[in-house]
């Protein structure tokens, strides 16, 4: 599952943005697929519960790339 849709369906951007003690405007960028290092992913997948994962983020770079 995106981020984008994990959000929309389960909390807000502030809200997710609090969870993982980020700023709104890093989970946009997050959201966006910029900024994204292994930890970053790593603290999103658990804060998702696992609905997040890295393939999710990794689908969406190469869809970006095609």
């Amino acid at each position: 599952m995106q981020l984008e849709a994990y959000i929309r369906q389960h909390t807000t951007v502030t809200d997710f943005a609090k969870r993982i003690k980020k700023s709104r405007q890093q989970v946009h960028r997050y959201m966006n697929g910029d900024h994204l290092t292994l930890s970053v992913i790593a603290e999103i997948e658990k804060a998702t519960e696992g609905q997040v994962t890295f393939a999710d983020f990794a689908s969406k770079s190469e869809g970006a790339a095609a």
